[in-house]
């Protein structure tokens, strides 16, 4: 929607930042969509990088894939993260509450995110539209209807850290021989913007 910032911040220092850049928008109104789950504070969050709406929250050295993630599912894409680690897979995570902030940013901020050459997995308990913009492939609810518990309704979909460990394998499978990885929309504009060419 446009003029509008939509917050899905992850835990206590993502909400305090949604609150913060809410209440110094004068022009641009705010909504913050908070989860009834109980969630943890997680390691690495940080109030100041989550004002540009995004950052990285998992940073590894020679990474293969990058999860990104918003709200409660940050949880999981680090959870996911660690499994990945276990098998000798580096995988960056990326905290997104409110892709139009972080549009905000400058294209060098938004190439420290997210590089290019490297697949871009999303995770995101709705609907996958839009997350092309970010990422390669998502895991997300495409579908209408359907009522269950959440843990039900959460493995159904396939909102798991262990689905996305095997959808992001799969994803650096596909990549495998594919050089360089194709650039997201994201990685290509802010590309274009600092004048540089991958």
């Amino acid at each position: 929607m446009p003029n509008l910032h939509l917050w899905r911040p992850a835990d206590g220092n993502e909400t305090s930042a949604a609150y913060s850049v809410a209440l110094q928008s004068r022009n641009t109104p705010s909504v913050l969509c908070l989860s009834r789950q109980n969630l943890p504070q997680l390691p690495n969050s940080s109030l100041p990088a989550a004002t540009k709406g995004g950052y990285v929250i998992r940073e590894v050295a020679n990474s293969s894939v990058t999860l990104v993630a918003t709200g409660s599912e940050v949880s999981i894409a680090l959870e996911a993260a660690l499994a990945l680690e276990n098998v000798g897979v580096g995988a960056r995570v990326v905290s997104l509450p409110c892709w139009e902030v972080f549009r905000q940013q400058t294209p060098a901020y938004q190439l420290s995110v997210f590089p290019s050459g490297q697949p871009i997995l999303s995770v995101e308990a709705y609907s996958s539209f839009g997350w092309s913009f970010f990422s390669h492939e998502h895991v997300g609810i495409n579908g209408w209807g359907d009522s269950a518990p959440p843990s039900v309704l959460y493995e159904h979909f396939g909102l798991t850290a262990k689905n996305v460990v095997t959808r992001a394998k799969e994803l650096i499978a596909r990549f495998a021989n594919s050089q360089p990885v194709p650039q997201t929309p994201v990685t290509a504009l802010a590309t274009t913007k600092v004048g540089g060419s991958v």
